[in-house]
């Protein structure tokens, strides 16, 4: 049995026991339950085995050489703002990065700068739920939904 996993791990069963690529034996007939798990931050996008498709979680028969491979891909994420009398800047290395779904990938760096017109003062800025201070800088790991809200100074 050969393993080639990128960005992903891959674990073999049978009979529910695990087996280990190069050290276990096995057998014509053998049913072994193949899975695989995106490393941190990845989605497993293609699992093979002898280069047919499966899924994690399926089960084969072996008929003779074993070849599994897995690839991760890093998991995209969705950007999305809500403002009221402000402006919400998202930068990632000094570029804008526009509202959308899978725009953002995972460990992205963010830089959020909410700004006002004069005349206006910044009430609250909220990132996923949470206050931020405009400015600073979040890393991705989900989807992002920033809400910006400003009012009319009192005079």
């Amino acid at each position: 049995m050969v393993i080639t996993d990128t960005n992903a791990t891959v674990s073999v069963k049978r009979k529910g026991k695990a087996i280990s690529e190069g050290t276990d034996i096995l057998y014509n007939g053998d049913e072994l339950t193949i899975e695989a798990e995106g490393a941190e931050g990845y989605d497993v996008t293609t699992l093979t085995v002898n280069g047919e498709d499966i899924e994690s979680g399926d089960k084969i028969t072996v008929s003779g050489k074993v070849t599994i491979v897995a690839t991760g891909t890093l998991k995209t994420f969705d950007l999305e703002r809500t403002v009221t009398d402000c402006t919400i800047a998202v930068t990632k290395g000094g570029q804008a990065v526009s509202d959308g779904e899978d725009v953002l990938t995972y460990g992205d760096v963010l830089t959020i700068t909410a700004s006002v017109e004069e005349g206006y003062e910044m009430k609250s800025l909220k990132v996923n739920g949470e206050d931020f201070v405009s400015g600073e800088t979040l890393t991705v790991d989900g989807d992002v939904e920033i809400i910006g809200v400003a009012e009319a100074e009192e005079e």
